[in-house]
């Protein structure tokens, strides 16, 4: 199917080492795209992989013109692939989507309404509203989050329930007027907190994630701590007035 010169919606995928959940994933990406009808370009971004997920990117590109390669440079990093895809995003407004297939794409259409129809500058999806919701949620990363979630209200005000989860969606042009900076995985803290900071409208839609089934998740809190440490630091010091974040 040929797309629209000008898409509505941009899905962001960003991409490191996925062989084998490109296709699942571009597959019910479609699936979603179809059942709704819209008007979406579907932007992997492949963050300096070294397996085959640069070559099972361009084999959809080139079955169907919905799918883009964008490619970036080092370092690597969620955040970086994230800016590079937002930077080259054509849509009104865009969604993350994690490329091991563990969102609830569901989700997108409610998205879609709170953006263009309740005028949602970023939209969260909270694991949290029903119980089963987090079943698959491990406790280690509830804890960190919980304590995350309690330390961002602490600091800048913010009653978000799931800041953390990268699963989301935002205006384009209020998101490109932040000047998002982080490199991995802390740029959804960031995102959270400066649309926060500059009174974005924030909306939360609800889903249940679950687990990769193929490769391993990239994501682990030691290593990321620092970088949310400083996403509640330096949006304290900006409600103090005392640096600008954005």
């Amino acid at each position: 199917m040929t797309p629209a010169t000008t898409p509505e919606c941009s899905i962001i995928v960003p991409c490191f080492n996925e062989e084998g959940n490109i296709f699942p994933t571009a597959e019910a990406l479609l699936a979603v795209i179809e059942q709704f009808y819209l008007n979406a370009e579907i932007l992997m971004v492949n963050d300096v992989s070294e397996d085959a997920t640069r070559a099972e990117i361009l084999e959809l590109s080139k079955k169907d013109p919905r799918f883009r390669l964008v490619e970036k440079e080092l370092p690597r990093g969620m955040g970086a692939a994230i800016r590079a895809g937002i930077a080259d995003a054509r849509g009104v407004w865009a969604v993350m989507v994690n490329g091991d297939l563990s969102d609830p794409l569901q989700a997108i259409p409610e998205f879609q309404r709170q953006i263009m129809e309740d005028g949602c500058d970023l939209v969260l999806l909270n694991r949290y509203h029903n119980q089963n919701d987090h079943s698959q949620v491990r406790w280690s990363y509830r804890f960190y989050q919980f304590v995350f979630r309690y330390c961002q209200y602490l600091a800048v005000g913010a009653h978000y329930r799931d800041i953390t989860y990268g699963y989301r969606a935002f205006r384009l042009d209020f998101v490109r007027k932040l000047s998002l900076t982080g490199i991995g995985f802390e740029i959804s803290p960031e995102c959270s907190v400066k649309t926060f900071l500059a009174q974005g409208k924030v909306g939360e839609a609800y889903g249940k994630q679950t687990r990769r089934t193929i490769g391993v998740s990239k994501f682990k809190f030691r290593k990321v701590w620092k970088g949310y440490v400083e996403v509640l630091l330096r949006g304290l010091l900006h409600r103090l007035k005392v640096v600008r974040y954005f």
